[in-house]
């Protein structure tokens, strides 16, 4: 799933990291694990996006996440993430905006009803992220918790990017490229986390979306 946020962190690593892969269109055949993203390291299969990047930090940077790190992609993973789905699935022109990044070959029967479909999305599904994550905080505090990670540091990781960076740049990557102002709102005009994320948009790859030309059929 190109656009899938998980599966667009993981695929930046990859790219990031120069890792040699192949990604295959929906979720894995014949596992038992219904979602996405899955990865298979030497016929050994890795669950869920969150247990990858931890997985990962090991081989990728050499040396296992530190305990701040660990909390820092827990927070990324399940609190940051479902928050920019929040608010993108709470507005019916930020879902809208959504649209495009399914490919160009979109009907123009499902273009003439995408509007009324988003409008449905945003009055059920919207709501539905903050009772079910209760937990969730402002894209402020999102911000605050980024920045008081970074410190004087120029990267999460210290002096050079690490998992986690790329990790994080990766999950924001099809929200800005769908133009969704929430990204704006998470990283704020200026301070430690804008400054973080123009340094990082030097280092990290460009990801495409086009499903029919990065999916394989399984």
């Amino acid at each position: 799933m190109p656009v899938s946020p998980p599966c667009c962190k993981l695929r930046m690593i990859f790219e990031y990291y120069k890792v040699d892969y192949q990604c295959y269109k929906g979720k894995k055949k014949g596992s038992d694990y219904k979602k996405v993203p899955a990865i298979v390291v030497a016929n050994l299969q890795i669950n869920d996006s969150f247990v990858i990047v931890k997985a990962l930090a090991k081989i990728l940077d050499g040396a296992p996440l530190s305990p701040a790190l660990l909390e820092l992609e827990e927070m990324t993973t399940f609190g940051t993430m479902v928050a920019l789905e929040a608010q993108v699935a709470n507005t019916t022109a930020e879902l809208n905006k959504c649209g495009p990044m399914f490919g160009t070959g979109i009907s123009p029967i499902i273009g003439a009803i995408l509007p009324c479909v988003s409008c449905c999305l945003t009055t059920c599904a919207g709501p539905g992220f903050y009772k079910k994550n209760p937990h969730l905080l402002s894209l402020q505090e999102y911000q605050d918790k980024y920045a008081a990670a970074l410190q004087n540091k120029q990267f999460l990781h210290g002096s050079a990017p690490g998992i986690v960076d790329v990790s994080f740049c990766g999950m924001i990557a099809p929200f800005e490229h769908a133009g969704n102002k929430c990204v704006s709102e998470l990283i704020g005009a200026k301070g430690p986390l804008a400054e973080w994320y123009a340094r990082m948009k030097l280092q990290v790859p460009t990801l495409s979306y086009d499903a029919k030309s990065i999916e394989l059929s399984q």
